[in-house]
């Protein structure tokens, strides 16, 4: 039996899911100025304003919290994919 690691691909689904951290940022970006616009011109006052000025202030900070989290899913994706193909060329290396 043999094991067979192909190096480009385990580089494209690392690429991949760091593109989709990219992607994910953008949309969290993206959404809160929308819910920005819709508190600042939509609905002005009332019950409904001041819920969705609480919510657009939850929302900032729960962005804020985890702004870093994709770059650091970025780092971590990085890291594994490396430490893995690195782990495998030197175990063929000792078996062969």
């Amino acid at each position: 039996m043999s094991l067979i690691v192909d190096d480009a691909h385990i580089d494209a689904v690392k690429t991949y899911i760091m593109e989709q951290g990219d992607t994910i940022g953008n949309i969290t970006r993206r959404y809160v100025n929308t819910m920005q616009n819709v508190v600042e011109t939509g609905i002005m006052e009332g019950a409904t304003a001041d819920a969705l000025k609480e919510f657009l202030f939850a929302i900032r900070s729960d962005v804020s919290e985890n702004s870093s989290a994709p770059a650091l899913m970025d780092v971590k994706v990085e890291r594994f994919c490396t430490n893995f193909i690195e782990r495998i060329d030197k175990a063929d290396k000792e078996i062969y």
